[in-house]
């Protein structure tokens, strides 16, 4: 990585993708991007050392993070200090989303990796390949694998089957 510029061309889509997919409107999503080359640039030194596809996943790690400071700094302090409002999800979605949360927290940095820029990006698997230089079947077997491993650490819940 001798030429930022071209680092910052080549995976400027992918950034941009991901913090519009954590819910960041076009503004927001622009501003992640820059934080998140902008951290990039300032850990270019380790960065280099690492193969492209752990540069993007530095990445998509970092504006991750970003865009879920940037929700709770946007959350008045109050909604801190009070009960929250009843939401209207039945309980088992919610419990349904925790286990997904979790499972995903124990699958491999790769896996969790090309499982969120499918289901929360968006990007299909030619879209991905590109993006992580890997070919299409490849990351189609990949993802395979990854909702296979994903499967294995949710237990359905009564009356249902994964």
């Amino acid at each position: 990585m001798d030429d930022f510029e071209g680092f910052y061309r080549a995976n400027l889509a992918l950034v941009y993708k991901v913090a519009a997919a954590r819910g960041a409107d076009p503004d927001a999503a622009e501003d992640l991007a820059q934080e998140t080359f902008y951290r990039a640039w300032r850990a270019l030194e380790k960065l280099q050392l690492l193969p492209a596809i752990a540069q993007r996943a530095w990445l998509v790690q970092t504006v991750g993070n970003l865009a879920i400071d940037r929700w709770r700094q946007s959350r008045p302090a109050e909604a801190w200090e009070t009960a929250p409002e009843p939401r209207h999800d039945p309980p088992a979605t919610i419990a349904q989303r925790l286990d997904l949360a979790d499972a995903l927290s124990q699958l491999p940095d790769d896996d969790r990796t090309l499982l969120l820029l499918r289901y929360v990006a968006g990007m299909n698997s030619r879209e991905i390949g590109l993006a992580l230089e890997m070919p299409e079947g490849t990351v189609r077997s990949k993802l395979a694998r990854g909702r296979k491993a994903l499967a294995c650490h949710i237990a359905p819940t009564e009356g249902e089957s994964l």
